[in-house]
């Protein structure tokens, strides 16, 4: 007979991959959080609006394939920085995301609508990587969604093996085999 203490290699890379893909999503937010945080102290400088439209894309969603339409507000920019001029098109930092349904496309035009193109903004760039930069520093909501998620993936991974700890210590006797030794 098996050693109960012992788990199929299944539910090992299952669970590990749970795990690291939890704790992938909260690092990956907690970055984006920080580095946006830290997009409020980068350099202005004025820029120019060449173009902005409202794109379509795809949402998937695991393996069930495609959900629906999203819309995304795209707003293209060129600056000057000491080290050249550069074009960008990203609103906050991170990008602007896409949106679903209507509420999507309304979203997406009220993002794009105060660029007019030709007009000035005021850019915002990373001195350290130039190229880096947005028209809206800050905080973005982004790091937050995947720091929620990650902690959802991380407290469904505990249930999981903490439920299969449970079910292993219970179902096979393993306590009542430390009883019958003593």
């Amino acid at each position: 007979m098996a050693d109960p203490g012992y788990f199929s290699r299944k539910f090992v890379l299952r669970a590990a991959l749970l795990l690291l893909g939890s704790l992938g999503a909260v690092g990956s937010g907690f970055l984006m959080l920080r580095t946006s945080d830290l997009s409020s102290s980068w350099l202005s400088v004025p820029g120019v609006v060449l173009s902005r439209e409202i794109t379509t894309g795809t949402l998937y969603m695991g393996r069930g394939g495609a959900t629906g339409t999203c819309y995304q507000g795209i707003v293209r920019y060129s600056y000057d920085s000491p080290t050249g001029r550069w074009v960008n098109d990203d609103i906050y930092y991170g990008g602007s995301p896409c949106k679903q349904g209507d509420n999507g496309r309304k979203l997406a035009e009220k993002l794009v609508a105060p660029y007019e193109v030709g007009s000035r903004v005021q850019v915002y760039y990373n001195p350290a990587y130039p190229g880096q930069s947005c028209l809206i520093p800050g905080r973005s909501g982004d790091g937050k969604a995947l720091l929620i998620l990650g902690g959802l993936g991380f407290l469904v991974f505990l249930i999981y093996a903490g439920g299969r700890l449970v079910d292993r210590s219970l179902s096979t006797g393993e306590f009542a085999d430390r009883e019958r030794q003593e």
